[in-house]
């Protein structure tokens, strides 16, 4: 799962949320770690809607299926939440 943290037209802070898997796939070698990921929809597709939603350029991972406690920590602090796909 990752999560970026980004903003709002209006200034607020806004969580984005994508759940994947982490692969074996190639890694670039460009100085800065990478970890490649399959998402459930196609690369196309994902991209798409997950650039619609104006992700910054970096963004954590974590283990395991969390987009629900993070929903609740943004419920918590009254930000916005939005799910790229589970």
């Amino acid at each position: 799962m990752d999560l970026g943290i980004t903003q709002t037209g209006d200034g607020k802070l806004k969580m984005v949320v994508s759940q994947g898997m982490a692969t074996d796939g190639e890694i670039m070698h460009v100085g800065n770690t990478m970890t490649p990921v399959k998402f459930a929809m196609k690369p196309r597709e994902f991209m798409d809607k997950w650039f619609s939603l104006g992700p910054t350029h970096h963004f954590a991972m974590s283990v395991g299926h969390n987009a629900t406690l993070l929903e609740k920590v943004a419920i918590l602090i009254d930000i916005p939440f939005e799910i790229v796909c589970l």
